[in-house]
Order: C-alpha cells, then sequence, then structure tokens
C-alpha cells in the first residue's frame, strides 16, 4: 500500500474516533457514567413486562385465543424478547465492551424491541380477527428509549425511523400470514403516532444534548476542563481539571461565597470577600518553595463563584495516612516535618502566616522520582504581619480579634483571639509531630474543650501518648514547640528545621525507604488517576474562611 494511502486511511480512522468522542462529550461525564445503569434498568423492565404479558395473555385470554400455533409463536418471542433484553442488561452493567460499541448495541435493542412488541400485537389481533387501534407500547418505548440513551439527536433521529418502520412491516407480515386487508386511510391514522413519536424522541434529545453542552460550558474554566469531584465541604468544593493544551491535570477548588457571608450577607461584604480572595490567592502564587502547591490560576466562573487552580498531587494527606496506616516511625516524622518548616520558612519570611497548619493540609506525594516530597496546601487563612504595596494598603487577609483555624492544632494566642505571627504556626507544627508518632492529638474531646486545654493545659509527655520509642531529644523539641508562651518556642521554621535536622534517630529516612513505603501501600489506594486517595483530602483542602 503506498504512504498516500495509508496516510489517507489513518486520518479516516482519525476522523472516526473525533466523531464518536464528540458524541460522547456532548455530555458531562457523570451522565455518560450512569446511562448503562439506566440501560440496564430499562432492558430488565422490557424483559418483565414481556413476561407479565405472556402470562396474563395465557391465564386470562378467552378458550380459543392461544391455539398450539399462535401460543408456540408468542412463546418463542417472548423468550426471544426476555434473553435478548436480559443479555443487554448483563452487558451493561458488567462494563466488559467499551462505550461505543455499547451505544451501537443499544441503538440495535431500540429497533429490535419495537420490532418484537410489534409482532406480538399484530399477530395476536389478527389472528383474532380484531384491528388494533390506540397508541401501542412501541410509542412509549420509542419516546423512553431516547431519554435512557444518550445518542446524537441525528442518531436518535435515524434508529428512531428505523424503529417506527417496525410497526408497518409487522402488520402487513402479519396481513399476509392471516389475509387482512385494511384500506389506505385507516393505515395512515395507525401508524401516524409512531413517526409523532419518534419527532417527540428527536426533540428529547435535542434538549438532553443541549443541556449538557450548557452544563460543560459552565464547568470550562478558561484553559481548564472540570472532569472529576473530588470533595465538598461547606465552604466550597474541589474539582479534578485538565487544561485543554498541555498534558497536565490540575485541581480546582471553589468558594462558596453565599456559604461564607450567610443569609445575610451585604453587598459590601461580597466585595470584600472578593478582594480578600484575590490577596490570598496573589499570596500563595508569591511562595516558590517546592513543597508549597502551586497555584497555576484563579478567578471567577460563569456562576460568579471564587476559585484556585492549582497543581493536582499524587498520594495522600497525613491526617488520611495516619489513619489508614497509623503513626509513623521517628525518621519518618522528622522527614515530614523538616519539609513542611521548608515551605513555611519562605511563607514566614514574606510576612504570610498560614494559621491552619494541620495535617490535612500537609500533603505526602510522589512527586516525579521522589517519594514522601511534602507539600503544604491551603493558604486559605493566611495572615500578612507587614505591609507590603504589591497587596495594596490593607494587607491582612483576615481580622484582628476573631479566632480561626482548627481547634485541635491551634495556638494559645489564636485562641484567645489576639493578634499572631508566625509562632503560632510552629506551635500548630508541634501539634502535627504528636499525631504523625502518637497517632493521636495533643488534646483530645469537644471543639471548645480542645481550645481551652490549648490555653491552659499543658500537654502530656508523648513518650507517654506513643505506643513506640521516641527519642528524648525529638520528644523535646516538640515541647518546645507546644509551649504556651511563644516567646519560649523556636523563634523560626529554619531554627526548628535545624533543631529537627541534628536530632539524633535510630537512622535516618532515605529514598529508598520511602520507596519500599509507597510500593508497598500505594496499590491499596490507587485510583484512575494514580492518586493515593480519591476522596476530599486528594486535592488541595477546601476553603477555610473566617
Amino acid at each position: 500500500m503506498s504512504t498516500a494511502k495509508l496516510v489517507r486511511k489513518k486520518a479516516q480512522a482519525t476522523k472516526k474516533g473525533r466523531r464518536s468522542q464528540r458524541q460522547e462529550a456532548s455530555l458531562p461525564a457523570e451522565m455518560l457514567q450512569s446511562w448503562a445503569s439506566r440501560l440496564s434498568f430499562a432492558a430488565l423492565t422490557y424483559a418483565a413486562v414481556w413476561l407479565i404479558n405472556y402470562f396474563l395473555e395465557v391465564l386470562f385470554s378467552s378458550s380459543g385465543r392461544y391455539d398450539a400455533e399462535a401460543g408456540g409463536f408468542m412463546g418463542v418471542l417472548t423468550a426471544a424478547s426476555v434473553f435478548g433484553a436480559l443479555l443487554v442488561a448483563w452487558l451493561a452493567r458488567s462494563k466488559r465492551i467499551p462505550t461505543p460499541l455499547l451505544m451501537d448495541l443499544a441503538a440495535v435493542f431500540w429497533v429490535a424491541g419495537t420490532l418484537t412488541i410489534e409482532l406480538g400485537l399484530f399477530f395476536g389481533e389478527l389472528s383474532q380477527g380484531r384491528h388494533p387501534n390506540g397508541l401501542s407500547w412501541s410509542c412509549v418505548w420509542v419516546v423512553a428509549f431516547a431519554l435512557i440513551v444518550p445518542h446524537s439527536p441525528r442518531r436518535t433521529l435515524a434508529t428512531g425511523l428505523a424503529a417506527a418502520t417496525c410497526a408497518p412491516i409487522s402488520y402487513f407480515l402479519a396481513s399476509i400470514e392471516f389475509s387482512t386487508v385494511i384500506d389506505p386511510y385507516s393505515l395512515v391514522f395507525l401508524f401516524a403516532p409512531y413517526y409523532i413519536c419518534v419527532w417527540l424522541a428527536y426533540a428529547a434529545s435535542c434538549s438532553i444534548n443541549q443541556l449538557g453542552r450548557d452544563v460543560s460550558e459552565a464547568r470550562d474554566l478558561g484553559s481548564y476542563r472540570l472532569t472529576k469531584r473530588l470533595g465538598a465541604g461547606g465552604m466550597g468544593e474541589v474539582w479534578l481539571a485538565h487544561h485543554r493544551l498541555l498534558a497536565r491535570p490540575a485541581a480546582v477548588k471553589f468558594l462558596y461565597r453565599e456559604n461564607v457571608l450567610g443569609p445575610n450577607g451585604s453587598s459590601s461584604q461580597d466585595e470584600q470577600l472578593l478582594a480578600r480572595f484575590e490577596r490570598e490567592a496573589q499570596a500563595t502564587a508569591s511562595l516558590t518553595s517546592p513543597h508549597t502547591i502551586v497555584l497555576f490560576d484563579y478567578g471567577q466562573d460563569n456562576e460568579g463563584r471564587c476559585y484556585y487552580a492549582m497543581e493536582f498531587l499524587e498520594g495522600l494527606d497525613l491526617d488520611t495516612l495516619v489513619d489508614r496506616f497509623g503513626a509513623v516511625p521517628p525518621e519518618r516524622a522528622v522527614h515530614f516535618l523538616m519539609q513542611a518548616c521548608e515551605s513555611l520558612q519562605e511563607a514566614h519570611a514574606n510576612g504570610l502566616v498560614h494559621r491552619d497548619v494541620k495535617p490535612g493540609n500537609l500533603y505526602a506525594c510522589k512527586l516525579g522520582g521522589q517519594y514522601d516530597f511534602l507539600k503544604v496546601l491551603d493558604f486559605g487563612l493566611v495572615k500578612r504581619t507587614r505591609a507590603d504595596s504589591a497587596f495594596g494598603a490593607s494587607s491582612r487577609l483576615t481580622q484582628q480579634g476573631t479566632i480561626t483555624g482548627t481547634p485541635a492544632f491551634m495556638a494559645p494566642e489564636v485562641a484567645l483571639g489576639q493578634d499572631v505571627d508566625h509562632l503560632a504556626d510552629i506551635y500548630s507544627l508541634g501539634c502535627v509531630g504528636y499525631w504523625l508518632l502518637a497517632g493521636r492529638l495533643v488534646f483530645e474531646g469537644l471543639p471548645m474543650l480542645q481550645i481551652t486545654q490549648h490555653i491552659r493545659t499543658p500537654p502530656a509527655r508523648l513518650s507517654r501518648l506513643s505506643e513506640q520509642q521516641i527519642p528524648e531529644e525529638l520528644e523535646r523539641i516538640l515541647e518546645s514547640c507546644l509551649e504556651k508562651d511563644p516567646a519560649r518556642r523556636p523563634q523560626s521554621a529554619a531554627e526548628l528545621g535545624g533543631m529537627l535536622s541534628r536530632c539524633p534517630l535510630p537512622r535516618r529516612w532515605s529514598r529508598r525507604l520511602a520507596e519500599e513505603w509507597w510500593r508497598l501501600h500505594q496499590p491499596l489506594d490507587c485510583d484512575d488517576h494514580g492518586s493515593g486517595h480519591a476522596g476530599p483530602a486528594a486535592a488541595p483542602g477546601l476553603p477555610s474562611v473566617d
């Protein structure tokens, strides 16, 4: 075969594939994911109606209605219809055939189902010398199937016409068998409803596909297309998105402004929220540490919702890690804490305080060839400790005198509503250390009790809470982070990181140990995108707004 013919053949195959993709892409992913279950339900319903109809006809028909020949024909027709419907239901549920082939099978089932209904109708009626009147069950079948299978309008029309034509074909076969003649005028009124139903099915398909396009367009955020919701909370939700041109996924985090402001929120409060959202995005984007989540884009969608587009991480947060696998060994905990210090060191140097450092916002991931690479997420409560003209005159991103953050990891000065600085993050990081090494919180109980204990109660010795042996120096470092007086804590993330790096440990956590751990545990948690956790924690934390 010549090169030109090969090129033309490949182009035709590509064009055919694109047509198939466009047919499927006209509807949102959730609708495409659920249509197979609807097809299975319709097929099972079809089989059940055939069985019920057959037994009712046998039980309640007048004597002589079902002679041996007619009864045998209806029995074969019923058996074939039930078997075909059950086969379609099984294939739709099993997911053993690709979506385009299943859609072709559904179209065949649509036409074949109409044919069997009409054969049963006309052979049953004409065998008794009666002419059917009124609407056939096929009319319901033709319209309903267009609502079940997400065909394009053009294909719905073509398949519907083929299904409707089964009615006159069945009639003429039965009329030949029983030598029945009916005038053309009556034939028009007999078969016109079938084609009217095809037109209704076509109109329904147009509406469904237009709705799907509207929903899909509403989910387009510039160059990003939303594909799967990863999690939701009271303040917003997180979606997996893909860039249209670049081969990279992203995590898009939405903020529900009405939930943040409440039902009595004013327009001025809404403007302040939008301004603060923009400053928070700029604050996150200004950080360049490899251990800080990367912000790609931010803005508002067509519905006025604020959103961030950030890198999508493959792994799981430290909250989920400990919940699933238990407390981590001291060398691994130090490895995580030192990376968190690197991220916070840059943020603090730029005058930013995270104020919500917790295991759920510390994400252990596989990044390139590195395992246990930590990313600090969700600077949604970030506070600026010094003025910066780049962020405007009012650079404070949260209000003074308000309590913000997570009670289980809240510094005493935050709990008291005082003005805080970077030392509050040091305290929270000490709480994270307790969680990693003991698998439990520094203070248990209800949120208000936790807040009170952070203010007044000295923490228990880590060596008493943990079931594993904790090096004394590591225990002293974490206890120093949890000092009630900020002046007695390590005075910077860099200082804390240095203390951790010099801490004597039985061994150091290495790339080899991290790789072995991931290879052992990752297959248990792998989802379609390779992420270690597909729930809300699989993406940057949901917005926390004071």
